[in-house]
């Protein structure tokens, strides 16, 4: 009796693993990528011109054995800071760990439609204070007023893989950084666009 429960897990084990095999047969299952993205982070008024950051990001993602349609996703994203007069916007760092789901299914050769969603941690951090009321003779002219602070954020996205060969591919996102409970960040508690596009290195 001990022999067959022995041998039937065999069975299975053996089973599980040659799904897996089949599933994923054509489809790359690890993925290092690296993007550049454009983040606006105020669109101006009349005196007020707008103000925009760049972020670096990486990514690295592991294709669950399940279906090639799904991938875990381990990132890291940040924004130095930018002193120019004319431009100034804070430093943003943000990680986490993301599911995406690509919306058909996948093979090294095919273009890969995707939508994630992911959680993580934000930190945002001002070039300077600053404080400005009416009472002190300042007028604040509607421009953005950042302040330092972290939380929590959730990702929500949508992109497209491009493969240029087996081993590399296009990969462009629109995302949402939604900080969660910062308190009294000014500019800094607002959900966050970004439009980004890089190079994916699969195997």
């Amino acid at each position: 009796m001990r022999s067959c429960a022995i041998v039937a897990l065999g069975i299975l084990v053996s089973a599980q693993r040659t799904s897996g095999q089949t599933v994923l047969a054509d489809a790359p299952r690890l993925e290092f990528g690296v993007q550049g993205g454009h983040v606006p982070l105020y669109s101006g008024d009349g005196s007020v011109s707008d103000v925009h950051t760049r972020m670096l990001s990486a990514r690295l993602g592991r294709r669950l054995p399940i279906s090639s349609r799904y991938v875990i996703e381990a990132y890291a994203a940040h924004a130095p800071q930018d002193r120019d007069p004319y431009n100034r916007a804070p430093s943003f760092t943000t990680a986490g760990v993301a599911a995406r789901l690509a919306l058909a299914k996948v093979t090294s050769r095919s273009l890969e439609p995707f939508v994630t969603m992911g959680a993580g941690w934000l930190h945002v951090q001002a070039e300077k204070e600053i404080s400005c009321s009416f009472e002190d003779g300042c007028l604040n002219e509607g421009g953005p007023s950042f302040r330092d602070g972290s939380s929590p954020a959730m990702l929500i996205g949508a992109g497209l893989m491009i493969p240029l060969a087996r081993a590399v591919a296009i990969r462009a996102d629109g995302r949402a950084h939604a900080p969660i409970g910062m308190k009294d960040g000014g500019s800094s508690s607002s959900l966050r666009l970004e439009l980004a596009v890089g190079l994916t290195f699969r195997h």
